[in-house]
């Protein structure tokens, strides 16, 4: 479990790494380009923060072309949005892209902010962008060079007719996506309710939470990708019994705490496992909003990282205790999602036993569901 939780460390600093940036004085940048034929009164308003200040500028299209200019100290998210009426306060309901800004001379090209090309000259800090549409930082021809050269990045799905002969294509990166929060429900040889041998796994509330931070996929046409990822996943249990569970022992074992003693109002037993999903997703063409019904499926699969049981009693205050519990080393089962844009539903069957090398409780499996954000 030592190893595991190391990758865990190391996976987070790297995202931090990348998401933060290398800090440096106050340098110069500029972002301009041409989105479409847009002319007054559109704007183009772009937001970003600077040293805890959020900053907002706002530049008149002519033909579609646009320049900022200004200064930064380091790489930083930003948000572009194409407001037709120029005016500000139709930001919220205006088409909108992320990216990264950075000291380097920025060039954004398209016929509309969804399928925009960014290409950075001098000091790219950063490679990897989101489309406003997805956060999935899906990216297509990325191409590094020296810092006097330019890093050439074309952002999320461009759907123009040009684009046919741009299948298949793959994509990959750093993400932070698919974030899935539902409840969790245990079968029990396929039946809510728990055997006698499964009692002491009663529970008042059970939730399911997780979300991947790595892809890397390939996409077959407009409608169709296929793509493996990593992140993390944790299973609450939160237990009606007024029970201790054991360390260190196989099969799972508990002990049964006298209430008159010490009582429990709040026994949370955790698993929490590297999640490594294989995705295979559908979409629609787009409507006229831009938008599409989206449909993934495919195989979910998990390695455990640790076990927590999580204890709180006027008795003894809070403790909090680590050990493995039996629970499965390796979960594997189907997955379904089916959202509209960027919003949808989940449902997870885990069909491995909910713990191993504990007979008493075979056939005790995992299914979860619930809402999913950013697919």
């Amino acid at each position: 479990m030592k190893t595991f939780t190391l990758r865990f460390i190391l996976s987070v600093a790297l995202l931090c790494t990348l998401l933060t940036g290398t800090s440096w004085a106050q340098q110069p940048f500029t972002l301009k380009g041409k989105i479409g034929q847009y002319n007054a009164p559109a704007k183009l308003f772009l937001q970003y923060t600077e040293d805890g200040k959020q900053i907002t500028e706002a530049i008149p299209l002519t033909d579609g072309k646009f320049e900022f200019k200004g200064t930064l100290k380091n790489a930083t998210p930003a948000k572009l949005y194409l407001v037709t009426s120029g005016n500000e306060a139709d930001i919220k309901n205006a088409e909108s892209f992320d990216l990264i800004i950075n000291p380097a001379s920025i060039t954004l090209k398209g016929s509309a902010l969804e399928n925009v090309s960014v290409q950075y000259t001098h000091r790219p800090k950063i490679v990897t962008a989101q489309s406003s549409s997805s956060v999935t930082g899906e990216t297509v021809d990325t191409k590094a060079s020296s810092q006097s050269k330019s890093v050439t990045l074309e952002v999320g799905t461009k759907d123009d007719k040009d684009d046919s002969d741009k299948f298949p294509r793959a994509f990959g990166g750093i993400t932070f996506t698919r974030l899935d929060w539902g409840l969790s429900r245990l079968l029990d040889d396929g039946k809510f309710s728990l055997s006698d041998d499964n009692q002491f796994m009663k529970y008042k509330k059970a939730s399911n939470f997780g979300f991947d931070l790595a892809q890397f996929g390939l996409r077959v046409s407009d409608n169709f990708k296929t793509y493996i990822s990593a992140g993390f996943e944790w299973n609450y249990l939160r237990l009606k019994q007024n029970i201790h569970l054991k360390q260190d022992v196989s099969p799972i074992a508990y002990e049964q705490i006298d209430p008159n003693e010490v009582e429990y109002t709040k026994n949370i037993l955790t698993s929490t496992y590297l999640r490594l999903p294989l995705t295979f997703e559908w979409r629609s063409d787009k409507n006229s909003k831009g938008e599409r019904v989206k449909v993934a499926f495919g195989a979910m699969t998990g390695v455990l990282l640790k076990g927590t049981q999580r204890l709180k009693s006027k008795e003894q205050g809070k403790q909090k205790f680590k050990d493995n519990y039996s629970l499965a080393s390796f979960q594997y089962g189907p997955f379904l999602r089916i959202g509209y844009d960027d919003l949808g539903i989940f449902a997870k069957y885990y069909v491995n036993d909910f713990f191993e090398n504990s007979p008493a409780q075979k056939g005790l499996s995992n299914l979860a569901f619930g809402l999913t954000l950013g697919f």
